[in-house]
Parts: structure tokens; C-alpha cells; sequence
């Protein structure tokens, strides 16, 4: 913008010259040259408040963006994505050429698993900057929380390629191959990330792992010591013991097992000595056997008595041995350090004898260790524990399936979508989402019945992800929004709102707006958010009437965004609603709008009594950027919520108004500290001065330059 302007300052500026020439060759012309003149002056003028205008909306924009990339950070910090996100679209859109904004919104998209998003905004980013690294290692790790481990390699190697952060590259690369049970490669990556200094504790952590898969203990030893030593853990030490107790266990065993052969060996020698000395010491009788009965007695009176001794050494070892098991059984924190060894280690056969303890505790363990394997034969035994009798362990089962993508563990996991436990049913929905098969799309629509909130959700998750690895036809999912059941009708509607509304059910979804359940509508209007059709617009704006307060909110929630001329009086008066959460969404919209004609109503509200409410408006307002706003905004200064005063604050170094430099003054001595800091930024930005924190400071800088400042129409 600020280009376009500059060549009618050259020409503006060379007819200036040229006129003062013609004034110096002949004196007759002086009508004209005076005419050009000014005409030069006019235009300089003109193309230098052009570009000056140019230039101060572009400060703004950055300056609004600023702040919203900051309160991004700060939401995605505290680990509130969604607000995050919201921060920095708005961000985006005051600066829509910012690769790092855009690998942002991303990021927030992932970590809502909202992954078709994230890859968008992921590709946007490498669109506007081709060399922006992490915008490719960012793509790596969405691929790669999708399960889709080749394209997850690529990615991670163009991020490789472009030299971006080598070490965590190659880490997750590591991590991509252990999931492909490539624990060689794995090794090489995470030994590369170690050399290069990579978040060492957790790298040589992860390294002790694929040792233990590679069979090497001296590895896992070492590498667990390695760990240790960065960054001493109770966990990494207890491994250590427990691998240094089990080395010794096992080193006690087989001195045991030697002594045990022994004793077999040393007994039948024996036995087989006193049949050959009898024999000897007898051939004379045995030769004459057939002539005496006594003989034949005293053989198998001495073959009974070797027989004899050597059963109670069987009864005795036995007895020993029996004891030894119960007692190992009955002690819970002994079998339990026992498995997490046998874990270590990778002994599978170990692990699966505890699955039979009467212990659920136990069996549970047990489970665990062997998911941690990742091994084929391992998963087959934890697909049988999906049938156990506990719930825990029937979850824990369930849990150590997780993207292990084994084909015949899909049927026993369906069977599990009507366990009677919640849990196991939500398990068992997440796990089925990470295997990515089709067979579980028809089960998964007919379980959106369920009850329990957080089954629901891994439900809706599970259903959602198929659809956008598998990309089966929408029709599944329509059908079911046309089902009797209206928790099933809910269910489907927000698997639509997670897709973003595919252009083939937007005719259903606004049929769904009237449906006879609140939350099918409500979840219908979420949707709708997302069809950018505008035959949408009159329902919603007809939902704006709807007897549920939910409704209403979605519905004003789903005009976000919308340039509509036909919104705006509805909205208008949807700030009087009687629900909080609707007038919040509805100051949100007309700010969106950038209408004019808004400012009146969004300066009456202001004086509502929902703060959060106050907050949108002033936000709305900013948007707007109508300094008839700014009377209105100095007095929320001195409202009671510190929420408002913070939001008023911003809007007034936003709007950068001279008026509200007294009011800001007054408020430095605000009792919250993030009031002032807010203050004090708007008093910089409107002034050019950074004078601190002290109020006298400013106030004899005030006295000094009000006039001045005044004058200034700024």
C-alpha cells in the first residue's frame, strides 16, 4: 500500500523543480509556475499524509498483532488451545503474511487433534516462508500423532534438509522408527540426537528403552546410568535396582538350577551304583534266584529303599519350591517390582504368568509391561486380557493397544464398545480411532448412544479420525443424523462440526437446526460455523430466536466471521439477550464485522453486569477502531473486575487517542500489577515516552505537553 504512493511524490517533487526553472527563464509565466507550484505543494502533501496514514495503519496491525501473539502465548502456556487459537487468528488476520502466526494456529490445531486444520495452517506457513523449518518439523509431528509414520519420515527429513533443530529431528525420527519396531534405526537417530546435545536425560532415557528391545542389558544399564547422571530421578534409580537386583536373581537362579542338576545327576549315579554293587555283591544269589525265594525279597527291599530316598528328596525340593511361589505370589510389591524387570528387559514369557494372579493389581501390571514391549506375540496376550474379570485391566488392555495397529485386536475391541464399565468403553473407542480401520466405523456410529461424557467424547475422537485417514463417504454419518435416537442425532452433528461441515451435509445439518433436541441443535449451529455457504446465514440468524440460551449462544458463536449485511441488526439486538454466553458471542461477531453502526450498542454494553460479557465488547470495540469509543473505555478503567480494566487499558493504547493519556496516568496506581503493566504499555505507545512506573513522572511530563499533545489530533 505504502508503494503506491511514492511515485506521486517523485512526480509531485520534479514538477517543483521544473517550475522554479521556468520561473528563472522567463518572468511572463509567473500565473503559471505559481499554478504548478501549488499544484506540487498540494500533491506532496496529499501523497505524504497517504503514505503516512499507510504507515501508521501498518504500525497498528503489527501492534494489535503483538499483543495478540502475546496473550496466545501466555493461553497456550496454561495449556488453553482453544483461546489460544482464537488469539492468533485474529493475530493472522491483522497480518496475514506471517509464516510463524500460521504454524501457530497449527500448533493450536493439533493440540485440539484437530489435524486436518493443523496440517492447513502447517502448509500455509511453508507457503509463505518455503524455508521456515518448523513449520515442516511441525507437519512431521502431526503425521506422526496420526499414525502416519512414513509421511511423518519425510517431513522430518525436509525439516533434516533445511538444518532445523538437527538434534530434535532427529529424535522424533528415532521416535518414529520405535513405533515402526525398527529399534536399529531408532538407535542410530537417538544416538545422533545425543551427540548432537539433544535434551540428553530424556534421549538416553529413550535409548536404555531400545536396548532393552534389542536385548542388550549392558546398553540399558548404561544408558540408564547416563540418564541419571543429567537428571537423577527416583524413577530412572529404581530402574537401575530393579535391573541390578533382577541381574543378581538371575545369576542366583542359575547357580540353582546347577546345583538342582547336580543333585538329579549325583542321585541317578547313586541309584544306578547301588543296583550295579547289589548286583555284584549278589551274583551269586541272583544266579540261583529261580532257588530261593528270599533273594528276590532283599533285592526289592533295597531297590524300595533307594526309591524311597530319593522321593523325599523330590517331596522335600517340591515342598521348597511350592512354598517359595506362594510366598512370591502373596507378596504384591515384590511381584510388582518383578514385572516392571521383566518389562525392562523385554521377557515376555516372564510377564505373562502373572496374568493368571488372583491379584487384579497384578494382572494389571502385567498388562502394562507387555504393551510396553510392542511386540505381535505380546499384543495377542493382551487381547485376551480385554476379557478379564476387573475393569482396570480390561482398560489397561484396551490402553496397550493404542496404535499398536494389529488387525485381529479390532473385533474384541468392538465387543468392548458395550462394556459395563465407561472407561473400558471409552478405551476401547480411543484405541479403535489409532488403528485406523474401517471396520470400526459402523460400531463406533452406533455407540454415539453413549451416556457418559468422556466415552462420548473418545467416541466422537475415534469416528472422527476415520473419516479422515479412511475418508469413507459422508452417507454413514448422515444417516445417522437422521436417527431416532437424538443422543445418536448429537453425536453425529458434532463428528460433522470436527469435519468442518463437508459441503454434501450442510442441507441436513440447517434441516437439524429445528430439531426437537436442544443439543442437536446447538451441536447443528456448531457445525454450521464452518459452511461458509451463504444460505446458512438465514437460519442461524433464525436460531437467534431459539427458547434454549445453548442455541442461541452457538448460533451467535457461528456468524463469527461472517461479512454479512444481513447479520448485523440481529446481532444488534442479541446484546440484550438474557443469556451472558450469547451477548459475549454476539459482541464478538460485530466486532468481526467491522461495522460502524455498532459502536453505539457496544459502548452500552459495557455497563453489563457479566464481566466477561464487558471483555468482548471492549474487544469488539477494538476492532472497530472508532474513537468514539474512547470516553466509554477510560471509564471501564475504573471498573471492579481487573479483567476489564486490563482489556480497557489495551483498547486505549490500541486506539491511540490522546484523550485517554490523563485517565491512563490515574490508573497507574491501579492495585493489580497486571492493570499497570497494561497501563503503562498504552501510555508508551500512545506517548512515545517511556517514563516507568512512577505516576508523578508522568503527571509533570502531562502538565508540560498536554497542549502540545492536545493540539496534536492524534
Amino acid at each position: 500500500m505504502t508503494k503506491s504512493y511514492l511515485p506521486i511524490a517523485k512526480i509531485s517533487t520534479q514538477l517543483l523543480i521544473s517550475s522554479s526553472s521556468r520561473e528563472a527563464i522567463s518572468r511572463e509565466s509567473n500565473l503559471q509556475v505559481v499554478f504548478i507550484l501549488m499544484a506540487s505543494i498540494i500533491l506532496i502533501l496529499f501523497s505524504s499524509i497517504a503514505v503516512f496514514g499507510a504507515i501508521t495503519s501498518e504500525s497498528e496491525n503489527k501492534m494489535i498483532a503483538g499483543k495478540l501473539h502475546a496473550e496466545g502465548l501466555q493461553h497456550f502456556n496454561a495449556s488453553q488451545y482453544r483461546e489460544a487459537l482464537d488469539d492468533w487468528l485474529k493475530e493472522f488476520s491483522h497480518d496475514d503474511k506471517n509464516a510463524n502466526t500460521a504454524n501457530n494456529i497449527g500448533i493450536a490445531h493439533r493440540k485440539l487433534m484437530q489435524y486436518s486444520s493443523a496440517l492447513r495452517y502447517h502448509k500455509k506457513s511453508i507457503e509463505l516462508n518455503p524455508a521456515f523449518g518448523k513449520a515442516y518439523s511441525c507437519m512431521g509431528i502431526v503425521y506422526y500423532e496420526m499414525k502416519d509414520h512414513e509421511k511423518a519420515l519425510l517431513w522430518y527429513q525436509k525439516a533434516l534438509d533445511l538444518k532445523f533443530d538437527p538434534g530434535g529431528t532427529h529424535y522424533n525420527i528415532g521416535l518414529v522408527y520405535w513405533q515402526l519396531n525398527d529399534y536399529e534405526k531408532a538407535k542410530i537417530h537417538t544416538l545422533k540426537a545425543i551427540e548432537l546435545k539433544y535434551n540428553l536425560a530424556p534421549s538416553y532415557a529413550h535409548l536404555a528403552t531400545i536396548y532393552s528391545r534389542l536385548g542388550d542389558h549392558k546398553g540399558t544399564e548404561i544408558a540408564l546410568r547416563k540418564s541419571n547422571e543429567i537428571r537423577p530421578s527416583p524413577q530412572t534409580q529404581e530402574r537401575l535396582s530393579l535391573i541390578a537386583k533382577r541381574v543378581k536373581e538371575e545369576r542366583f537362579s542359575f547357580v540353582m538350577r546347577t546345583i538342582k542338576t547336580l543333585l538329579i545327576a549325583i542321585s541317578a549315579a547313586g541309584l544306578l551304583f547301588l543296583i550295579i554293587f547289589s548286583i555284584v555283591k549278589n551274583k551269586e544269589k541272583i544266579s540261583h534266584l529261580y532257588k530261593s525265594k528270599a533273594s528276590y525279597l532283599l533285592i526289592a527291599k533295597r531297590v524300595i529303599f533307594v526309591i524311597l530316598i530319593l522321593l523325599v528328596i523330590s517331596i522335600t525340593y517340591a515342598s521348597y519350591s511350592l512354598g517359595f511361589i506362594r510366598e512370591a505370589s502373596h507378596d504384591i510389591a515384590a511381584a510388582l517390582r518383578n514385572l516392571v524387570t521383566f518389562g525392562a528387559i523385554g521377557n515376555a514369557d516372564k510377564i505373562e504368568t502373572y496374568l493368571q494372579d488372583k491379584n487384579p493389581q497384578i494382572r494389571k501390571t502385567a498388562v502394562k509391561a507387555l504393551s510396553e514391549l510392542r511386540e505381535a506375540q505380546a499384543s495377542v496376550r493382551i487381547i485376551r486380557a480385554l476379557y478379564d474379570e476387573d475393569p482396570a485391566v480390561r482398560k489397561t488392555a484396551a490402553e496397550g493397544l493404542f496404535s499398536q495397529e494389529i488387525p485381529q485386536a479390532v473385533p474384541p475391541l468392538i465387543t468392548r464398545l458395550k462394556d459395563r464399565n465407561p472407561e473400558v468403553r471409552g478405551m476401547a473407542a480411543r484405541t479403535l480411532g489409532s488403528l485406523r480401520d474401517s471396520r470400526a466405523l459402523e460400531p463406533l456410529i452406533a455407540a454415539l448412544d453413549e451416556k457418559e461424557p468422556q466415552a462420548r467424547h473418545w467416541i466422537i475422537v475415534a469416528i472422527t479420525g476415520l473419516y479422515i485417514y479412511n475418508k469413507p463417504p459422508v452417507d454413514y454419518i448422515l444417516a445417522a443424523l437422521k436417527s431416532d435416537n437424538p443422543d445418536v442425532r448429537e453425536g453425529a452433528a458434532e463428528v460433522l462440526a470436527e469435519l468442518h461441515a463437508p459441503g454434501e451435509s450442510v442441507d441436513l445439518l440447517v434441516a437439524v437446526l429445528k430439531d426437537e433436541s436442544p443439543m442437536v441443535r446447538v451441536k447443528a449451529a456448531k457445525a454450521l460455523y464452518y459452511a461458509k455457504d451463504p444460505i446458512v446465514v438465514p437460519p442461524l440468524i433464525e436460531a437467534l430466536k431459539d427458547k434454549e440460551a445453548d442455541v442461541r449462544a452457538q448460533a451467535a458463536s457461528a456468524l463469527i466471521g461472517r461479512n454479512d449485511h444481513r447479520i448485523y441488526t440481529p446481532l444488534a439486538g442479541t446484546l440484550g439477550d438474557s443469556d451472558p454466553k450469547t451477548r459475549r458471542w454476539a459482541a464478538q461477531a460485530l466486532g468481526n464485522m467491522k461495522d460502524n453502526r455498532a459502536v453505539d450498542s457496544l459502548i452500552s454494553v459495557l455497563h453489563d453486569e457479566d464481566a466477561a460479557v464487558i471483555v468482548s465488547a471492549i474487544m469488539a470495540l477494538e476492532e472497530i477502531k472508532d474513537r468514539r469509543a474512547v470516553g466509554a473505555l477510560a471509564e471501564a478503567l475504573g471498573h471492579k473486575d481487573p479483567k476489564v480494566r486490563i482489556r480497557a487499558a489495551l483498547a486505549l493504547g490500541i486506539l491511540q487517542d490522546r484523550r485517554a493519556v490523563e485517565p491512563l496516568i490515574e490508573s497507574l496506581m491501579d492495585d493489580n500489577p497486571v492493570v499497570r503493566e497494561k497501563v503503562l504499555w498504552a501510555l508508551t505507545s500512545l506517548t512515545g515516552k517511556d517514563l516507568g512506573k512512577s505516576q508523578n513522572a508522568w503527571k509533570i511530563w502531562w502538565v508540560e505537553n498536554k497542549m502540545r499533545m492536545q493540539a496534536d489530533k492524534r
